[in-house]
Parts: C-alpha cells; sequence; structure tokens
C-alpha cells in the first residue's frame, strides 16, 4: 500500500530528508520530494526493501539497516554510509528493473557484505 505524505516523512526524518520510506507493509512517500518521472522506480526501490524486511522478519531488517549505517559511517560521511548500506546497494541497482522481484532470489542483498 502507497502512501502519499509529506508530513509523515517529515515526522520520521531524525537525521536526513528521504523522500520515500519502506515501512512494513506501507511504502510512504512524499509527493514533494519526488518528481512524477522517478514515482514508479521509487515505489519499485520501496517494494525491493519490503522484500527485504520479509525475510528478515522486519525486525533483523531494521537491526541490520541501523548496523550497515553505523559501521559505515564511523569510515565515511552521512551519504556514502548510506549508498554503502547493502540493501540500498541492492535496491538502486535493480529500481529500474520492474521484473526484479518476480525473479529476484532470497537475501540477494548478502552479495554486498
Amino acid at each position: 500500500m502507497v502512501i502519499r505524505s509529506d508530513t509523515f516523512i517529515f515526522l520520521i526524518s531524525w537525521f536526513m530528508k528521504p523522500s520515500a520510506i519502506a515501512l512494513w507493509p506501507f511504502i510512504i512517500i512524499s509527493p514533494k520530494r519526488i518528481h512524477k518521472k522517478f514515482l514508479e522506480k521509487t515505489i519499485n526501490h520501496e517494494k525491493i526493501h519490503l522484500a527485504q524486511q520479509k525475510e528478515l522478519l522486519l525486525l533483523g531488517f531494521y537491526i541490520l539497516y541501523l548496523y550497515f549505517y553505523v559501521k559505515n559511517y564511523l569510515s565515511y560521511n552521512h551519504k556514502e554510509a548510506y549508498f554503502r548500506i547493502p540493501f540500498e546497494r541492492e535496491a538502486y541497482l535493480y529500481e529500474s528493473d520492474f521484473s526484479y522481484l518476480k525473479k529476484r532470489k532470497k537475501f540477494k542483498w548478502k552479495e554486498w557484505l
């Protein structure tokens, strides 16, 4: 389910300003931050995160996401730390492949460990 809410995105933005976020089972999108041209790709990106969350039983995903971010942040700046998170690497690589989720292997994100 896709929810369009600038307010929600603002409220959860402690240290960054995301344009969208996947919080099982929802995808929350900021209409002000996403150009219509990129909406479909952004939704696909977030659907990949939902698949990752599902296979890690939600809590595992959030714990690992935070772990990878903090680990990366010790060596890199915020932006680089974010882009080096294995979950993000998979999602960015395949966000334009709209058939990816049909053929995705479980735990694909482990390729970037």
